[in-house]
């Protein structure tokens, strides 16, 4: 079945990415929670734009609802129009933080695309130098160099390079 081979296309992919991010893979854990508490706050300050901007038009509309007079109430304003601002300053807030997890989790995972890139190269030029002595007479040094430039740059461009595009 064509569902069944791609399934298992996908298992195979991603348990040879997972033997090459190696003990990196733990910092996937944390890109992942980056993604999803951003697009969380995300949701909610574009979720509360709109309500925002019924009441801003008409701010008779708050008078409908309790909670509107016991929060502003509990902040000692003297009338429910002041809260329309305060409303919209929590707006910006929400924004302003999304903002702020967006920027940490861009240099998170640049940082972490980067070290994974070093480490690979570590790995690759320790494999090639534990080949057997007879693998280094057959093979030019530095076409070994530049294959080890090559397949790392290629994994990164391939396969961690979107984690990053994906949030520009």
């Amino acid at each position: 079945f064509p569902v069944t081979i791609g399934c298992d296309h996908m298992k195979a992919f991603i348990q040879k990415f997972f033997y090459v991010v190696g003990t990196y893979r733990r910092y996937l854990l944390s890109v992942l929670f980056f993604f999803t508490l951003t697009s969380l706050i995300d949701a909610i300050g574009i979720g509360l734009i709109g309500p925002f901007i019924n009441i801003a038009s008409s701010p008779q509309r708050l008078a409908k609802y309790p909670l509107a007079q016991a929060i502003a109430d509990g902040l000692n304003l003297p009338n429910l129009d002041y809260l329309i601002p305060l409303l919209g300053l929590t707006i910006v807030v929400i924004f302003l933080l999304q903002f702020l997890l967006y920027f940490i989790a861009q240099g998170y995972i640049f940082n972490f695309i980067a070290k994974l890139k070093t480490s690979l190269t570590v790995r690759l030029s320790q494999a090639y130098l534990q080949a057997p002595y007879i693998f280094h007479l057959t093979k030019n040094s530095a076409t070994i160099g530049k294959n080890i430039a090559i397949e790392t740059h290629s994994f990164v461009a391939q396969c961690l390079s979107p984690l990053y595009r994906d949030w520009e």
